[in-house]
């Protein structure tokens, strides 16, 4: 962000992008199997790609019984999920709408996604040590030199 001169302009285009990535990547707002395929392959270098399907699969897994889709629904879902306000059977089936989990595309890989959610931080931190160990050039010290 050193090429934007206004502080705000460059917290706004931080934001965007990363709301962005997070509502893409996650899988939890859109589906990963509704997005085009060279958005879904380029989820591969996004933390909340795994972090998501991490999530959800350790969330809707466990449930056997249909998921209602309503904050205020009065009645409990049956197994018919296609009754008003139902719309999955159970959690597996939930999950089986949103991610690959078969043939060449596997998304929910439980300890993968659980280990790659750790090595993002890790990455991060040894990228920030490369690069605050590389001397700064003479045009970015000029600029904040008073």
């Amino acid at each position: 962000m050193l090429i934007l001169k206004n502080k705000l302009v460059a917290a706004a285009a931080i934001i965007a992008l990363n709301s962005i990535t997070i509502t893409l990547a996650s899988g939890t707002v859109r589906t990963m199997k509704g997005l085009p395929e060279w958005l879904y392959y380029l989820t591969y270098i996004t933390q909340p790609r795994y972090a998501g399907a991490f999530l959800n699969q350790q969330i809707f897994q466990q449930y056997d019984q249909a998921l209602p889709v309503l904050k205020n629904i009065t009645r409990s879902c049956s197994t018919n999920a296609w009754s008003e306000g139902c719309v999955y059977v159970n959690g597996t089936h939930y999950l089986e709408e949103r991610y690959y989990n078969g043939g060449e595309r596997v998304d929910l890989n439980y300890y993968l996604n659980f280990g790659v959610c750790f090595i993002f931080p890790v990455a991060a931190f040894i990228a920030n040590l490369i690069f605050y160990s590389i001397p700064l050039p003479g045009l970015v010290k000029s600029k904040f030199r008073e």
